[in-house]
């Protein structure tokens, strides 16, 4: 259903200073898809974007002319938000609209998110499609064509995935179905990782939940942090990586960073799934089984107990 985007602060910020971060990169943002998405109004909402979640509708600008919708958001933060620190912390600001893609019309938004659980679930950003004839996310929407993906998703990572300075970093970008951040890997489509350690900790935490590939009880117990960045120090590892998301139509940029971008919207399903069968046996024959482990706790408790 969204795009997420998730930003890093690169040093201590006050939450007015940090929200008006945001608010200039869904500017920046509205001008990258300046010819796909027209925005109508700007909604201002209160702890949730919807009133059957629980939020508020504070304020809503309709702006005759799209071009001062930019504008709006400007107005919207210096004259009203900004002098409220309890609106700040609660805040969620929908920009409403229309995307127009390979000759569909799909209603759609750009949200900045402050309230704590959104961010969690959504990002600090999300960019989003609604249900719509035959699109029923912005995923649809934007892989209906491969020379519109390269456009919307590609240029977009790359672009987007350079911004950084003094004040913060994009964290991560995720393409994915319903709530990325919160749902299996295996519904993305296509990613950014500032640390590529972030993207193999969500491989090695879905691997956890397919009960076929057997390593539920080699993961529960082990620092699966750890064992990701050790994993992407193997050079081996990294190429085999490559090899699989070539295979698989994904588009790889691998440097400091990890960008991976699908040319098909299950290509990246694809190479996640044989990603995880190919690391399944690797670990079982690496980790010490479940039983091990509480054997080993339990020896040395019983130990330490002995010697009080």
């Amino acid at each position: 259903m969204t795009i997420s985007i998730r930003l890093k602060k690169n040093q201590p910020l006050r939450l007015e200073s940090w929200t008006l971060i945001k608010f200039k990169l869904a500017q920046e943002i509205l001008n990258f898809y300046n010819i796909y998405f027209d925005p109508l109004r700007i909604e201002l909402w209160s702890e949730a974007p919807i009133e059957a979640l629980g939020g508020q509708l504070l304020r809503e600008f309709t702006p005759k002319d799209k071009s001062l919708v930019k504008d709006m958001l400007k107005y919207m933060f210096l004259d009203y938000i900004r002098k409220d620190l309890s609106l700040l912390e609660s805040m969620i600001v929908m920009i409403r609209g229309v995307w127009k893609v390979n000759g569909l019309k799909v209603p759609g938004y750009v949200c900045v998110n402050n309230e704590v659980l959104s961010v969690k679930t959504y990002g600090d950003i999300e960019i989003g499609a609604y249900t719509y004839k035959e699109i029923t996310d912005i995923t649809d929407l934007f892989w209906t064509n491969p020379s519109e993906t390269k456009k919307l998703v590609n240029e977009f990572i790359s672009r987007f995935s350079k911004i950084r300075d003094e004040t913060y970093s994009i964290a991560y970008i995720v393409f994915g179905s319903g709530a990325p951040l919160v749902q299996p890997i295996t519904e993305w489509s296509a990613s950014y990782h500032m640390q590529p350690t972030d993207f193999l900790y969500k491989v090695l935490s879905g691997m956890g939940k397919i009960p076929q590939l057997g390593v539920y009880s080699y993961l529960r117990l082990i620092n699966k942090e750890g064992i990701a960045q050790e994993l992407y120090k193997i050079e081996n590892f990294k190429k085999h990586l490559l090899k699989i998301a070539e295979k698989n139509n994904v588009k790889a940029d691998v440097h400091s960073s990890l960008a991976l971008v699908g040319k098909y919207q299950d290509s990246y399903k694809k190479m996640i799934i044989e990603l995880m069968n190919f690391l399944g046996p690797v670990l079982k024959g690496s980790l010490p089984e479940d039983q091990a482990i509480t054997k080993r706790l339990t020896e040395e408790i019983n130990k330490a107990i002995r010697y009080m």
